[in-house]
């Protein structure tokens, strides 16, 4: 990450946060086996491009899938949608990155794969209650 983000510090900080986060998430070998292949493809894929725009029709021609039988394949293993577990997995990520770095907030927001800051803040209110800041804010106290 020093190399590569070496002239951008805080790129470097924000990637190293986002692979300790990475590393610190639970798996459980016996039931990632039971899923289908391209479901635990397409898993691996959302982890490491969660900072990139991911539509579902893009994944499933990656895995050579259709998007529909990738649907279902994935909400059968998972038991929600592609999109919501994306969308879930950024807020997961946005809520690590503002409670544990000292990232700015639009930096975070591109870091999770959403850029607009006026999304991004949405987002993040929907799902926790609280703004990008007041979250953050909160955690320092």
């Amino acid at each position: 990450a020093i190399g590569f983000f070496g002239r951008h510090p805080r790129r470097c900080e924000a990637r190293l946060w986002d692979l300790l986060w990475r590393l610190t998430q639970p798996s459980n070998p016996e039931t990632e086996q039971q899923k289908h292949p391209a479901v635990r493809r397409a898993l691996r894929l959302v982890e490491e491009r969660l900072s990139e725009p991911l539509r579902v029709g893009e994944l499933a021609a990656e895995l050579d899938v259709s998007p529909g039988y990738l649907s279902r394949l994935f909400h059968a293993a998972v038991g929600t949608t592609l999109v919501a577990y994306l969308r879930e997995r950024r807020m997961e990520n946005a809520r690590h990155l503002l409670l544990y770095s000292t990232l700015p907030i639009t930096a975070i927001a591109r870091q999770v794969g959403i850029p607009d800051l006026g999304q991004f803040n949405k987002a993040i209110h929907r799902t926790y209650g609280f703004s990008p800041r007041q979250l953050r804010s909160a955690a320092d106290r």
